[in-house]
């Protein structure tokens, strides 16, 4: 029980690491249109693991009716996500032969 909650921790950390990630990217993209200029070296101070001012019991407020954004059709996320279950599945596999 608690190896399943290590890892449903980690997968949680690491979805809203994902999210994060494409946030800063659509960001960076638009202020880019708009014409503003930075440098790799300005990107490279951008971090999507945050670690402070987290809410870590804020408020959830799931649209679970609402259509999965576009970027999760991505083929670079879907071959991400296949290799993620692939992964999880082999891990798996080991404990339950040990």
């Amino acid at each position: 029980e608690q190896q399943k909650r290590l890892r449903y921790n980690d997968m949680v950390a690491s979805s809203v690491i994902l999210q994060n990630t494409v946030d800063m990217m659509r960001i960076l993209q638009k202020l880019a249109r708009d014409g503003w200029q930075f440098t790799d070296d300005d990107v490279s101070f951008l971090s999507p693991y945050l670690t402070s001012n987290v809410k870590r019991f804020g408020e959830f407020n799931l649209k679970l009716k609402r259509p999965p954004e576009p970027w999760i059709k991505d083929s670079i996320f879907q071959q991400a996500a296949g290799s993620m279950r692939a992964k999880q599945m082999s891990d798996s596999n080991v404990e339950v032969t040990n």
